[in-house]
């Protein structure tokens, strides 16, 4: 059984500190700490695939089964089938066997060159060749993801579905009929106060109370705005100050001043 694909990412890049360490050990000829690796992928979701190419590229350990006609039928559900090619081609049975190495692709005379164009046939270059096979590896890497979701979802069993519950009730027994209460005799309310009222006065008593009012209209001053209607000008008051006030504003300050000036000193 294979490594889980995060574990595997997870040991590469301990791996790589470690020999980091060792380096500078070797080259100083003093101990070097070694830096704790987190965890550098996980799953957002019980159901997410691994998309990433520098992390695919990690996974060195295979064990999905690609003969497996529901496993095969799982993969074209989550779009991940089409890395493994055609079925019974070549590339096919590259991603079939885990046991196939490097370097029996890079002499494989199928992968070398492309397929003929009229009367001529290109050769791949070495770094072209090393292109196809690190392909196939994420090929590879993505079946195995795809391989752990399928065996987790294939091992989860759904609970068989519970049986109706018949329960018999019994109708209820019949309740004795209440007793209604006596009505007691409704009381009639005390009889209410008469409000007091105010004795009338006479019209001629009335009349006089108007005309001592409008006597009182008229004789009372008028306001400075009638004043002002009527084209009267309000006097102003004077601003200048005599030389008392001057020396009493310099000895007591600006706020007794003002005072002086609306008293008109």
């Amino acid at each position: 059984m294979a490594t889980p694909v995060e574990k595997q990412i997870h040991n590469v890049l301990i791996a790589r500190e470690e020999e980091r360490c060792r380096a500078l050990e070797a080259k100083t000829g003093k101990p070097v700490k070694r830096r704790d690796v987190p965890m550098p992928w996980k799953r957002i979701g019980p159901h997410a695939i691994l998309q990433d190419p520098e992390f695919l590229q990690h996974v060195t350990e295979f064990a999905y089964d690609l003969d497996d006609p529901t496993f095969q039928e799982y993969c074209r559900s989550r779009g991940v089938l089409h890395v493994a090619g055609e079925p019974g081609r070549r590339r096919w049975e590259y991603c079939l066997d885990h046991a196939k190495t490097r370097d029996e692709f890079l002499a494989d005379p199928f992968f070398r060159c492309a397929e003929p164009y009229g009367d001529k046939r290109y050769e791949y270059t070495p770094e072209e060749m090393n292109a196809h096979w690190r392909i196939v590896c994420l090929g590879r890497a993505a079946l195995q993801d795809c391989w752990e979701l399928y065996r987790r979802e294939s091992l989860v069993v759904e609970p068989p579905a519970a049986e109706p519950l018949i329960v018999h009730v019994e109708p209820p027994a019949e309740a004795e009929p209440k007793r209604a209460k006596p009505k007691k005799p409704r009381q009639k309310p005390p009889p209410r106060k008469p409000k007091p009222t105010k004795p009338k006065k006479p019209r001629k008593q009335k009349n006089e109370e108007k005309a001592n009012r409008q006597e009182k209209r008229e004789t009372k001053p008028s306001r400075p705005t009638a004043r002002r209607r009527q084209g009267e000008k309000r006097p102003k008051a004077s601003t200048k100050t005599t030389r008392a006030a001057q020396l009493v504003l310099f000895e007591e300050g600006p706020a007794h001043g003002r005072k002086l000036r609306r008293r008109g000193r």
